[in-house]
């Protein structure tokens, strides 16, 4: 019988755990792409479906009498193709910001085509109040850690100038 030679490859050398880790990390993350690129494409698509299904519908509304109910389809379908693209956006680039576009104009579709009850209209606009103020919050803070990043960058350079005794390039002097 003969024995298999294991001095090839060493299963305690942490390196090649680490190695063979990193890239299952980058080939999952690959394959997650791809797999949310193919469904952007798809999504792309049934709403460039859904424009064509709305081009003879803005004909008959034109001419429909008030109150047929062509009125709150043709809304139903603006509103699925908006959220087809905000869902599109979020499939090319994740973003929370996004997420919660999405989640308004879904919610904001389900208040306006759907049949819905006064309480239920109170609790989708306090619904969309929170995400709007979530998205509010999330512009803020993250304009506030950026400001707050570059000072910190600049106080950081500034004291490296002083210490290596060169002049900071950016500030200007009093004397120019």
């Amino acid at each position: 019988m003969k024995k298999r030679d294991h001095r090839n490859f060493d299963h305690s050398n942490p390196d090649n755990d680490k190695k063979l880790n990193d890239f299952l990390k980058r080939f999952a993350h690959r394959v997650e792409r791809g797999v949310e690129f193919g469904m952007a494409v798809i999504v792309i698509i049934a709403v460039a479906l859904e424009i064509f299904h709305l081009i003879p519908m803005i004909g008959a509304l034109a001419n429909a009498p008030t109150g047929a109910g062509l009125y709150d389809e043709f809304l139903g379908y603006v509103l699925d193709i908006v959220i087809g693209v905000e869902f599109f956006r979020l499939l090319a680039a994740p973003d929370l910001k996004v997420v919660l576009e999405v989640m308004m104009f879904a919610v904001t579709r389900h208040m306006i085509v759907e049949e819905t009850t006064s309480l239920e209209n109170l609790l989708t606009i306090i619904g969309i109040g929170i995400l709007a103020y979530l998205q509010y919050f999330l512009s803020v803070s993250e304009k506030k850690h950026s400001f707050f990043l570059h000072l910190k960058n600049r106080h950081r350079a500034g004291k490296e100038d002083s210490v290596s005794g060169e002049a900071d390039p950016d500030r200007k002097d009093a004397d120019s």
